[in-house]
């Protein structure tokens, strides 16, 4: 059963290699690596260090797509006792001290485990977490190096330092400001803690600990009967959910990765029938059937949830109408023309791209656009080389909706806004993002075939 351990600033890395042979080491975790890794059944996932303020941070519901796939997850230490503690009732297992502290409400602040630290592969610590600090002063106080109310003034003037800033000769200096009287306690904790070395680094023991408790598991080790995913409240699969799978995900083109979002993107954009595809996937939510399934079962099983929802044209007041249909449309539509074209472009539904008969509906000639959105993004890497001021995030918005109109065939009357809702998006202004990354290739493949 493979381990995966998320560590760096902690300093574990060749204790687990020790510990767990065959082990496979990751950097630490950020907004995205569960869904990339796309852990299962098969793995044991040993949380301890994760990225705070330079990238993202590891997201709760990353975490439980993980568990809810029968993924074992463990948090210990840093990050991985943060989250353990938020999650340890739906099935994340917390690991050490720390995750004891958090969990009881002994400590609150992310801040706690926070470190400073260069980028790996060294992950060299350059501050020290308060935790390790307050674990210090107990010390401290037990072997009598301090006094009680010692201990509490010097973890006052911890707290006080931003979480770069703290070390314990930065805790000396600002006793000289905040409390002259605390400066020779806090000379004799400077002592104390170079003396005890690995012994006062209470991160470090929890991620020893995380783990010989990960290679426990390993070897046979039962773990704790959590909360399963059947009984987690409803709606935990969040839209963000959904939109993260689709960003992290994707496919290897050309040796360059092209995400799910983008081919979803793509598709939205430059797909003939697209404006089709998307109302029978709009209907066959509503309807509780296939995408391909017959239109006309489609449209009244669609009819039939809306009417027990008590939604009708009537029920829609007039300007909300002519928010989503044109004035030949609510002239020339049946009310149930109306009421479907209503429903298709009023959605805000949210793909569930994990869903194998989704995907293939929603992303036809998969192989041909992911050349395509490759080929894309390699002419955006060249121009951005040659003139980084024609690079993509320089174009105007302007720019982009007349591309749009192009590319759809639109005339400058035509509502663009609910051309753009018909194939998915939710605004004009969201589709011409979406454009972005494929307006060069487009543009100049449209300039020399004359288009």
């Amino acid at each position: 059963m493979p381990i995966h351990i998320f560590t760096g600033p902690t300093a574990v890395k060749e204790v687990a290699r020790e510990t767990i042979p065959g082990c496979r080491i990751h950097p630490p975790a950020q907004h995205g690596d569960f869904i990339r890794n796309r852990f299962s059944s098969k793995d044991i996932v040993l949380l301890i260090d994760g990225l705070y303020h330079t990238s993202p941070p590891i997201r709760h519901k990353e975490i439980l797509e993980s568990i809810s796939r029968g993924a074992t997850v463990i948090g210990a230490s840093s990050m991985g006792a943060l989250r353990a503690s938020e999650l340890h009732t739906f099935g994340m297992i917390g690991v050490g001290k720390i995750f004891e502290y958090y969990r009881d409400g002994v400590i609150e602040g992310d801040d706690e485990v926070a470190v400073l630290h260069t980028a790996g592969p060294e992950w060299k610590v350059l501050s020290e977490a308060l935790v390790n600090m307050r674990h210090t002063l107990a010390a401290a106080r037990l072997t009598g190096v301090i006094t009680e109310t010692e201990k509490e003034g010097l973890l006052a003037v911890a707290r006080s330092l931003h979480y770069p800033r703290r070390s314990w000769r930065a805790v000396l200096q600002a006793c000289e400001q905040q409390d002259p009287s605390l400066r020779e306690a806090a000379g004799r904790v400077l002592g104390f803690h170079q003396e005890n070395g690995p012994d006062a680094n209470l991160k470090y023991q929890d991620a020893c600990t995380g783990l010989r408790y990960a290679h426990a598991l390993a070897e046979g080790a039962s773990p704790p009967h959590g909360k399963q995913a059947d009984d987690w409240p409803a709606g935990w699969q969040t839209t963000y959910l959904r939109k993260w799978n689709r960003e992290f995900t994707g496919d290897v083109q050309d040796g360059r990765f092209v995400s799910t979002a983008q081919q979803l993107d793509f598709q939205r954009l430059f797909g003939p029938d697209q404006p089709q595809r998307w109302r029978r996937y709009v209907l066959s939510a509503m309807a509780g059937l296939t995408a391909d399934a017959p239109l006309a079962e489609l449209e009244e099983q669609s009819l039939s949830a809306a009417h027990a929802m008590e939604l009708s044209c009537a029920s829609i007041p007039d300007g909300q109408m002519r928010h989503w249909l044109t004035g030949s449309e609510q002239e020339q539509l049946t009310e149930q023309e109306k009421l479907l074209t209503v429903l298709v472009r009023s959605s805000r539904l949210t793909a569930d791209l994990s869903d194998g008969p989704a995907a293939r509906w929603l992303l036809p000639q998969a192989e041909r656009n992911r050349a395509l959105i490759s080929s894309s993004l390699h002419i955006n890497e060249q121009v951005a080389a040659s003139s980084f001021s024609k690079h993509i995030d320089h174009l105007k918005k302007s720019v982009l909706e007349k591309h749009l109109r192009l590319i759809w065939g639109l005339p400058a009357d035509a509502a663009i806004d609910l051309a753009a809702r018909e194939r998915g998006f939710a605004s004009t202004a969201e589709a011409a993002e979406a454009l972005r990354p494929f307006f060069l290739k487009d543009y100049n493949d449209r300039r020399q075939n004359g288009a």
